[in-house]
């Protein structure tokens, strides 16, 4: 959990706004998820670069996490 989102989910409780309990329930729409993947892959690519790794011939993870 990024540090921004805990400090947003205690600032909004001390306000009386359950938002924790709101983001358990949110049902993502199709683009929620295309943007989220984007993200996703985004990151796994920014920390292979870093690695020195090559994303080419590498097999997307997000091929795993579908059912």
């Amino acid at each position: 959990m990024s540090e921004r989102l805990y400090l947003a989910e205690r600032v909004l409780e001390a306000k009386g706004i359950d938002m924790a309990g709101a983001i358990e329930h949110y049902r993502l729409s199709e683009n929620d998820e295309t943007v989220l993947g984007s993200e996703r892959q985004r990151l796994i690519e920014t920390v292979l670069a870093q690695l020195g790794a090559s994303g080419t011939g590498v097999e997307s993870f997000e091929d795993d996490l579908v059912p």
